[in-house]
């Protein structure tokens, strides 16, 4: 469904600002067909934070949740490895997954944040797009 998109949907009373918020609008679109891309396995999206994390790329708010978690020792980051195998070829975390779950079945926030992590990756992927922090303000636009 996702992938057929061939415009990006926005409220109208955003057109009333432009040209000055055309920024917003695409924000608005882009999140909410980030919010179209169906996840199947809750995994795969604690995977592609746990990735992101080790990375250094995470958004400010997520990467404050799991900061806490490392706070509270529910998470212990691979300061070795940083999820890789030993060889440095592969992205195989034997630490995190199973703590990120149960953060997620503990904190419907984390658990949330994580998929919409995943969600606005995949997007930005299916639509092409690169760059840019969308996290959280696209929020905004979409509870109104």
């Amino acid at each position: 469904m996702a992938k057929d998109a061939k415009y990006i949907p926005f409220p109208l009373y955003l057109i009333s600002g432009l040209p000055g918020n055309l920024d917003e609008i695409f924000d608005y679109g882009i999140s909410k067909f980030a919010k179209m891309v169906e996840y199947t396995d809750l995994s795969t999206a604690y995977r592609q934070v746990l990735y992101t994390y080790y990375r250094g790329n995470l958004p400010a708010p997520l990467l404050r949740k799991i900061n806490f978690l490392a706070e509270e020792e529910a998470f212990i980051p691979d300061e070795d490895y940083n999820g890789f195998t030993g060889d440095g070829q592969e992205f195989n975390p034997e630490t995190g997954m199973d703590e990120f779950t149960q953060a997620g079945e503990q904190d419907e926030d984390f658990r949330q944040a994580c998929i919409d992590y995943w969600q606005m990756q995949q997007a930005m992927k299916i639509l092409k797009l690169n760059g840019g922090d969308m996290y959280p303000p696209y929020q905004v636009h979409l509870n109104r």
